[in-house]
């Protein structure tokens, strides 16, 4: 790494901790933790930058552990960070788990990279997310990059499918919700019976918005 890029990568890391500084708790705190974590974090990585050689191959695992804490700062604060200082050819598997992430400010952060890779593949099944803001910003990025969609049939043929994922399901039905019509009531009820909890409240959530 030349001195030149890695003081303009270690400025962009400052900016990704900066953005998740925190009051100080006292130490003794149980909401500490997720503070002391990304503080321990926080020296994984700024010594992967000072000394790529030795670093390097430990700083992808520990933030891809850091996007499956159970702590939604810890979670945030390495997603910024990745996408903040981990070269575009690492960064693949840690945007999957962006992508993936329980936290839709996380699927958020995903959509906006694969929009300025201008990626309409992944950009399309994120239009089946179940965080409406989600949703919106992928109907709007795929209308730029100039790709039609029917949304209701997409979400249709997912729900038709044997192989929906729990998930997809969600995303479809809270589609159906913005797009569904009085003639896909049949085939909503049929998911308020299913036996996945979140399945189910989505239909019925569904269903009450068709009127």
């Amino acid at each position: 790494m030349s001195v030149i890029a890695g003081r303009l990568t270690m400025r962009a890391f400052s900016g990704a901790l900066c953005c998740r500084a925190s009051p100080a708790r006292s130490p003794s705190s149980s909401a500490d933790w997720p503070t002391k974590r990304m503080l321990n974090l926080h020296k994984l990585v700024r010594d992967a930058l000072l000394d790529d050689a030795t670093h390097s191959p430990t700083l992808t695992p520990r933030l891809a552990l850091a996007l499956e804490d159970t702590s939604p700062p810890v979670r945030r604060w390495a997603g910024r960070t990745a996408l903040a200082v981990v070269p575009q050819h690492e960064l693949e598997p840690l945007l999957r788990l962006l992508a993936d992430n329980r936290s839709p400010s996380l699927r958020l952060l995903a959509l906006r990279e694969y929009r300025r890779r201008a990626d309409a593949d992944r950009i399309e099944a994120a239009c089946l997310d179940g965080n409406a803001n989600v949703r919106f910003y992928a109907r709007r990025y795929l209308r730029k990059l100039h790709r039609r969609v029917d949304q209701r049939d997409h979400a249709l043929a997912i729900l038709a499918s044997s192989a929906g994922q729990t998930a997809q399901l969600v995303g479809a039905l809270a589609v159906l919700s913005e797009f569904g019509r009085e003639q896909d009531r049949p085939l909503l009820e049929t998911f308020v019976r299913d036996k996945r909890a979140r399945v189910a409240a989505e239909a019925a959530r569904t269903l009450r918005l068709l009127g």
